[in-house]
């Protein structure tokens, strides 16, 4: 007979009831027992009708806790019948009649989860459904069911070759599987997310996959296979312009260095973490807290142990701040550790006590607290409840994991086991211990990362080289590579209108998809001639400096328009990447450039959702050259992204001078003719509305200026 751990797993939750949905257990509500006996004899059908049947008897309508009875075992047989949406809608209900345990502070997952199921009608909505089940799964604390969430999310991804949610579910699931002591399993799936990043050419996602697989090996001690994954990564993530999490590498690499009791290195990417605490997207405040507590660790190993302190009070003061319990454990567990040093083990082990009330279902966690709390049991003569502790480590499967605190423990138990005068047991952990500790230390390690190093900061200094070379040669040419510059961008002109025109005759769509691509062409070179205008005009200001940088970001654009030209949809994070770039390119050629704001809801997954491409960029166009330019006050914009059952709203406001039909006549006719021929072979292709209005905000409200575009963008399936 087969249970799902979900079951098993929510049914302890009711202090109420004692069944078991095998009905060989009995439960406070005979009522349920006709039902409960179909489910041992894979009746599910019969039992299914049972329980949906008595959803509207009396009782269930009086009484949650039997309603939410019901739901918990509706949810059961609906994913043995395979029904995985009516499975997720049934434990929604449940949830709502029987919250989990700091349910209010995830409720988020919830809501998120409750918004997707009415759109899970494809493939593409099925995955995000999963995936985000999966997640609420996990802050359930219900790791086996939430992976098979992931590995169906997973499955439809590849299916739809959706590699951006393939990546992202992938890597959530390899850190899900090591947590469990799925080893082999999770390395599998960080490498499955190196392989989608690679197809997708993103080297953000490539270095944090890196990062990843390379923590796995490390972790288990094998640092000559994970150093120079790990170096790679880092290598990757500071040669990006985008320096999002920047720090977390730095801490990352410097964690590396500790662990091999190279301290110098440990401090010096600690201090180059520290060099960037003030960059917000560089060292977000979560990375902030976990920097204090290295920085904590620099002072301590230093000496310094009143600054120690004050780092960690640093640390508890942001972990409040931001709920980051992890942030809250290790202030307590390093402040255990400076009264350890200092001899106050009791202070210490009050501190460790603390630190239990925010450990997480993470055995690391549990791993390294049992061993501090042994350490200081030990101490304060109590070595039998340390023995106990010790124990509990060698039996945790995840143990193998973690190779520091592997050592550490069975340290102790040779320890403890001396101090009990269990002479045989401790001389057989001294020899577990001194094999352990050869493997870990070993000098080679240590020489092939100290190579590794080397080589690594000799690549860097040599780009850096390169880098200098190339600046000057374009200072030097100045006046000269200006003109040059005109001359090869009148030939890129030409190259990207021959492009297209080829594009265009090799293509073999059907007469409705020629059409579309056709329109699409025709609005790039539209683009790419306002740019270019944006460009010459720094040449003609002999600003060559500004000239090359300008002409970097527009490559990067001409380079995604391009790609995208063909697409008949492209995910939102490229989208918003996109005009990310285009609104920084008309901003630089501005003296006094406009404020934008971008307002996007970090719940909203933009990696998964297809729009179609290059329908938002002609409105702000529009906005920057009729609504912002030429003002005597300071400009603003705001593009506003929210996720619908069905669409995407994007909400543009500018506060310039508003709606004029005279002055952009001709500019509007010639937009919204090839918008509107767009807008209707998508409508046709993929039976899903695209709507927009524009509104000036003077007829709303007299003392406003501007105008407010809202644009409906269908979320484009995959079937």
């Amino acid at each position: 007979m087969k249970f799902s751990s979900l079951f098993l797993s929510l049914l302890v939750f009711f202090s109420l009831l004692t069944v078991g949905i095998n009905g060989q257990a009995a439960n406070n509500f005979t009522s349920l027992n006709p039902g409960d006996s179909l489910y041992p004899h894979q009746n599910y059908v019969a039992a299914y009708d049972f329980y949906k049947k008595e959803l509207s008897s009396d009782l269930a309508s009086g009484d949650s806790v039997y309603r939410a009875e019901l739901y918990l075992r509706l949810c059961q047989i609906a994913e043995e019948l395979e029904q995985y949406t009516n499975a997720v809608s049934f434990h929604l209900e449940w949830r709502y009649l029987m919250p989990f345990q700091n349910q209010a502070e995830n409720q988020r997952y919830i809501d998120k989860v409750a918004q997707l199921l009415p759109a899970a009608t494809d493939s593409l909505g099925l995955t995000r459904l999963y995936y985000r089940y999966g997640l609420l799964l996990t802050r359930e604390a219900n790791r086996e069911k939430a992976c098979e969430y992931f590995l169906r999310a997973l499955k439809l991804a590849n299916k739809i070759q959706n590699y951006a949610a393939v990546a992202t579910i992938s890597n959530d699931l390899a850190g899900e599987y090591w947590d469990a002591g799925e080893k082999d399993l999770s390395t599998s799936m960080y490498q499955e997310s190196i392989r989608a990043a690679k197809i997708l050419n993103d080297s953000n996602r490539i270095a944090g996959a890196y990062l990843n697989l390379a923590g796995n090996y490390i972790d288990e001690g094998d640092f000559k296979t994970g150093i120079p994954i790990h170096l790679e990564a880092l290598k990757i993530k500071e040669s990006l312009t985008d320096k999002t999490n920047l720090s977390f590498y730095y801490l990352q690499t410097a964690s590396v260095y500790h662990q091999v009791r190279n301290f110098e290195n440990w401090e010096k990417y600690i201090l180059k973490a520290y060099q960037i605490r003030d960059c917000e997207v560089c060292t977000p405040l979560l990375e902030r807290a976990t920097l204090y507590t290295e920085m904590g660790g620099i002072a301590k190993y230093k000496g310094q142990i009143q600054e120690a302190i004050q780092y960690y009070d640093t640390v508890l003061s942001i972990s409040k701040e931001i709920a980051f319990l992890n942030g809250m454990k290790n202030a307590y567990d390093n402040k255990a550790l400076i009264y350890k040093d200092l001899g106050d083990y009791k202070k210490a082990l009050e501190m460790i006590n603390q630190s239990e009330a925010f450990l997480t279902d993470n055995p690391f966690q549990h791993i390294s607290h049992n061993n501090a709390k042994a350490e200081l049991l030990q101490h304060l003569n109590k070595p039998v409840e340390a023995l106990v502790l010790l124990k509990k480590n060698f039996q945790n499967e995840s143990l193998s994991n973690y190779a520091e605190e592997k050592l550490r423990t069975f340290r102790l138990l040779y320890e403890v086991n001396i101090q009990l005068s269990f002479f045989q047991d401790a001389f057989r952990w001294n020899d577990s211990l001194r094999n352990l500790e050869n493997t870990l230390r070993d000098t080679e390690v240590r020489k092939e990362m100290a190579n590794l190093e080397t080589r690594y900061q000799t690549e860097k200094k040599e780009q850096q080289i390169n880098l200098l070379t190339a600046e000057n040669k374009i200072k030097n040419q100045r006046i000269r590579s200006g003109w040059m510059f005109i001359g090869l961008l009148i030939l890129l002109i030409g190259l990207v209108l021959i492009l297209l025109y080829f594009r265009r005759k090799q293509s073999i769509y059907k007469e409705s998809e020629l059409k579309q691509q056709l329109l699409r062409s025709q609005m790039n070179p539209h683009f790419i001639f306002n740019v270019l205008g944006s460009i010459q005009s720094f040449l003609y200001k002999n600003e060559s400096g500004l000239a090359a940088d300008y002409l970097s970001k527009f490559a990067s654009m001409i380079r995604s328009v391009l790609e995208f030209s063909s697409e008949e949809k492209i995910n939102l994070n490229d989208e918003i990447s996109m005009l990310k770039n285009y609104i920084e390119l008309e901003r630089l050629r501005v003296e006094k450039p406009f404020d934008v704001e971008y307002i996007i809801d970090p719940e909203m997954e933009t990696d998964f959702i297809e729009i179609p491409p290059m329908i938002i960029q002609p409105f702000v166009e529009n906005a920057i050259k009729h609504g912002l330019q030429n003002l005597k006050y300071p400009g603003r914009l705001t593009i506003k992204f929210e996720e619908k059952p069905y669409h995407i709203a994007v909400e543009l406001i500018d506060n310039g001078s508003g709606l004029s039909i005279n002055k952009n006549k001709n500019h509007k006719s010639k937009a919204m003719d090839i918008f509107m021929q767009r807008k209707k072979g998508i409508e046709h292709k993929f039976k899903k509305s695209l709507s927009f209005e524009f509104q000036n905000l003077k007829d709303i409200d007299p003392s406003k200026q501007g105008v407010r575009v809202f644009i409906e963008l269908p979320i484009l399936n995959n079937d």
